[in-house]
């Protein structure tokens, strides 16, 4: 009578047994990768992918300092200095058509190997050289000089002589007796991320050495700088007859091979001098005309150790820029 219309709902259960009795194996799409460094600023940050190198913070100012790079580059050139390379090699540096927006700057710019020629700028222990750097407080582009003046090698972490600039994860790698303990390599096989996981296809325990570095940093400018930016990774090098290579570990039973433990790594680790706004890989001041010395170190698998060379472009793989300021082989002092 006063227009309402009453339904009735029913709800039927069913019993599929006890909650004790249910065994639900969940299924993961996907794996955490281990934290790493910013190459530019050395936050330390969860990359999304394996090859990722920068923080968010930092990845887009890069990926517009590579763009620009990138269009003053010769392509002719480059293409006639990687005829040599490898396929994969090949395709990374072939000039693109015009209208092609399909490949991005970073993969026109970074690549696996080099010829004789690209590496004709290697430097020497003791020899100096000019580098790029900017300040932290607006980017602005600066250049300064390297020296490497010495490189050392230990079992255990004694030369670092400024403790608090020690991270965690490096000390976790000295064993009761004070000596750098062994690692694990993991030769793994790649998954899609979705359906499958990466496999684990073997394993193999590596020793490790501790890689020491003594720099001169020298500012050649009329005016003092403040808190110029620094990052020296290694980069493990291989020739090949006349290619040098990046060297890599993986071979036709797995994709790529890791070390279990994350302070060994090719990105620098330990410096003595710190600054700029997070106080970290900025040198604090160089006056016109002085040097200021600092020591870097690594932990490294000790097979690789005649393999490396200093990369004072920051990039820890073979890059344009990296090859004309050049690369400082130091495997012959450490091996």
């Amino acid at each position: 009578a006063d227009g309402t219309v009453k339904q009735e709902i029913k709800i039927y259960y069913k019993f599929i047994g006890f909650v004790g009795e249910l065994h639900i194996t969940p299924t993961k799409r996907w794996t955490a990768l281990k934290p790493k460094n910013c190459t530019v600023c050395g936050v330390e940050y969860v990359p999304r992918s394996a090859i990722s190198k920068y923080c968010p913070e930092c990845r887009g100012k890069i990926r517009k300092a590579q763009g620009t790079e990138t269009k003053r580059r010769s392509r002719e050139r480059s293409r006639q200095a990687c005829i040599e390379l490898s396929a994969k090699n090949d395709r990374l540096n072939e000039p693109r058509e015009k209208g092609d927006e399909s490949a991005s700057a970073e993969d026109d710019y970074y690549f696996t190997e080099a010829s004789e020629e690209q590496m004709a700028n290697t430097h020497q222990i003791g020899e100096k050289f000019k580098i790029h750097s900017f300040l932290d407080a607006d980017m602005t582009d600066i250049e300064l000089e390297a020296t490497v003046t010495d490189i050392q090698t230990a079992d255990d972490l004694s030369l670092l002589t400024k403790e608090e600039a020690v991270p965690d994860y490096m000390a976790e790698l000295i064993g009761p007796d004070g000596k750098l303990i062994s690692d694990t390599l993991y030769y793994m096989k790649d998954g899609d991320g979705v359906s499958t996981m990466p496999e684990l296809v073997r394993t193999e325990e590596t020793s490790l050495k501790l890689v020491y570095a003594t720099v001169e940093f020298s500012n050649p400018g009329t005016e003092a700088v403040h808190d110029a930016w620094f990052m020296v990774p290694l980069i493990p090098i291989v020739k090949d007859g006349n290619t040098y290579k990046i060297f890599n570990r993986a071979d036709d039973t797995c994709d790529y091979v890791e070390n279990e433990h994350i302070g060994v790594r090719y990105e620098m680790l330990y410096h003595d001098i710190s600054g700029g706004q997070k106080h970290n890989n900025y040198i604090p001041e160089i006056k016109p005309g002085e040097s200021v010395t600092m020591h870097l170190a690594w932990i490294v698998n000790e097979d690789e150790l005649d393999k490396l060379y200093l990369d004072f472009r920051g990039d820890g793989i073979f890059s344009e820029e990296g090859l004309k300021t050049g690369y400082v082989r130091i495997g012959d002092r450490v091996n």
